[in-house]
């Protein structure tokens, strides 16, 4: 048996090395493969390659967050804060991709697949090659004027010309607290485990089932970068800061402190509308840390 064994060894190596038996060639573990079907990028994206140097008004050169809706507006923020909205249309034809942004149009030959790890791919290319690979980072809602990134809800973003009044930083801090609301119930909606404010930095301090506001020495830059003043927007944080002080929520919790968060945000939201202001001062330079 041991010889009949050895044998079969011998002419098993024999084949092998005369190629009759052939191995798959092994794939690498992030393959992306790609196909150009008709692709539908309504969602939200997050930017993972950048292939080749692109023009600084490219709307999606730098962006590192961005989100297709399905009245054909699209957003971009990035970590920084900074926001943008523009247009966007496909062309099923020949797989492309049009986005306008102020004055400017540009135009990707757009590729769809799943990286190792299952997650959906985006890959847009232009005429001399530079690309950009996109990551899945949110699946379209069914009410996408509630999605945190839809551009009406982050209005609150662009920095004004000149000073505001209170009532016009009330209305700022108001758009803010919508825009978080929406990012507990998007979370909520998708199932998501994870909130991140990456792209969402503010004044509000999270709790499980409670929402507080940040010390005014840990106001973060980009929630400054909002306003036309350091002092709008430590006047944003003094008129939250006291709201929260001389206020109570009479709301129940139901266990989901996603959704008693929202509830939360949502009832600041509303009751902040006819907020009287006349004894809050105005804001001051932030205190040093």
């Amino acid at each position: 048996m041991t010889y009949i064994k050895i044998i079969f060894v011998l002419i098993i190596a024999l084949l092998d090395r005369c190629g009759i038996i052939r191995r798959p060639a092994p794939l690498p573990e992030k393959e992306v493969v790609y196909k150009a079907p008709e692709i539908n990028p309504e969602g939200t994206w997050r930017l993972s390659d950048m292939n080749g140097e692109l023009p600084e008004e490219n709307p999606l050169s730098a962006a590192t967050l961005y989100s297709f809706f399905p009245d054909s507006t699209f957003s971009e923020v990035k970590s920084s804060g900074e926001f943008a909205a523009g247009a966007w249309s496909y062309n099923k034809v020949d797989s492309s991709l049009t986005i306008k942004k102020e004055k400017i149009t540009l135009t990707y030959h757009v590729w769809a697949g799943r990286d190792g790890d299952g997650v959906k791919v985006l890959m847009l290319t232009q005429p001399d090659n530079s690309s950009l690979e996109l990551g899945a980072f949110g699946k379209k809602l069914d009410v996408y004027k509630e999605d945190p990134f839809y551009p009406a809800n982050n209005t609150w973003r662009n920095r004004p010309a000149k000073a505001e009044c209170k009532q016009e930083v009330l209305s700022r801090l108001r758009g803010y607290l919508l825009h978080s609301a929406y990012l507990f119930k998007a979370a909520d909606t998708r199932k998501q485990s994870i909130i991140s404010w990456e792209f969402s930095k503010g004044i509000l301090k999270i709790y499980r089932s409670g929402i507080g506001v940040v010390k005014q020495k840990s106001v973060p830059g980009e929630w400054i970068s909002y306003f036309h003043s350091e002092e709008d927007a430590l006047l944003a944080h003094t008129i939250l800061e006291d709201f929260f002080m001389t206020t109570t929520y009479k709301g129940e919790a139901t266990g989901n402190w996603v959704k008693d968060d929202y509830d939360i945000l949502i009832s600041t939201y509303e009751r902040l509308k006819t907020r009287n202001l006349a004894s809050i001062k105005t804001g001051t330079k932030k205190e040093s840390r």
